[in-house]
C-alpha cells in the first residue's frame, strides 16, 4: 500500500532541472523503474535526431502532477521512465478501494519492489496483486520487451565474461613483472599490461554504459 508521502526539505520550482540533480546524484535511477532498461538502451525509446541518437526518457510523476501539483517538484514523487511506460501509466492512480485490493504501481521510493515483482531472464513474474497490477498496466511481458532483455542479458554476461578475461591477463602480466629478469622482457610485460589496462578501462566503460 502506498504511504503519505514525506516532504522534503528543499522544494524546486523546476521538476526537470530536479530530475537532472536526481539522475546525477543517484545513477540507478536513469533505468527505467516499470522495465528496468538502461535509458540508452530501451529499444522503443531512441530515436535518431540527424546524427544523433536521443533518448526518449522522461522524469515520471508517481503521483501525477494532474492530481497532486503540489508535488510536481517533489524529489520522492519522481523517478526516471521510458516512454513507453511513462505513457502506459499515464496518470493513473487508485482509488482507497483498488488500494486494499492492491490494484497500485509499486514505486521504488516508498515499496521494496523485490516485494512485488521479481525477473525470469527476459521476463516479469508477480508476487503480489501490486505486482501482478504493474505488469498488466505496462505490459512488462510483452513479446518484443521479453525478447529484448534477454538479448540485454546475453550481452551483458558476454562483456564479463571479457572484463573477467582481461583482469586475468593483467593479473598474470603483473606477477611476470616482479620475476622479469632483464630489461627486454621487462619492456615487453610493461607494453602486456598497458595494452590490457587500456582494454579493461574500455570494457568496464562499455559495462557501464549498458547498466546505465
Amino acid at each position: 500500500m502506498s504511504r503519505p508521502i514525506k516532504r522534503t526539505s528543499t522544494y524546486y520550482p523546476n521538476w526537470r532541472g530536479q530530475h537532472r540533480m536526481k539522475s546525477s546524484a543517484r545513477p540507478e535511477l536513469t533505468t527505467a523503474v516499470g522495465c528496468s532498461a538502461p535509458s540508452s538502451t530501451r529499444p522503443d525509446s531512441t530515436y535518431k535526431s540527424g546524427n544523433v541518437v536521443q533518448t526518449n526518457g522522461a522524469t515520471s510523476h508517481y503521483r501525477p502532477k494532474k492530481l497532486f501539483p503540489t508535488l510536481a517538484t517533489e524529489y520522492l514523487n519522481l523517478y526516471y521512465a521510458c516512454n513507453r511506460c511513462n505513457s502506459l501509466k499515464r496518470d493513473f492512480w487508485p482509488s482507497p478501494v483498488r488500494v486494499k485490493e492492491g490494484s497500485f504501481v509499486p514505486n521504488p521510493c516508498e515499496h521494496v519492489m523485490f516485494e512485488h515483482l521479481r525477473y525470469k531472464g527476459g521476463s516479469v513474474a508477480f508476487v503480489s496483486n501490486a505486482g501482478e497490477w504493474t505488469v498488466e498496466l505496462l505490459d512488462l511481458n510483452d513479446t518484443s520487451a521479453v525478447a529484448f532483455r534477454e538479448g540485454f542479458i546475453g550481452a551483458l554476461d558476454a562483456l564479463w565474461a571479457q572484463i573477467e578475461q582481461s583482469k586475468s591477463i593483467l593479473g598474470d602480466a603483473k606477477k611476470k613483472l616482479v620475476n622479469a629478469s632483464t630489461a627486454a622482457k621487462k619492456a615487453v610485460i610493461d607494453g602486456t599490461i598497458r595494452k590490457a589496462e587500456a582494454n579493461l578501462a574500455e570494457l568496464e566503460s562499455q559495462l557501464k554504459k549498458l547498466v546505465g
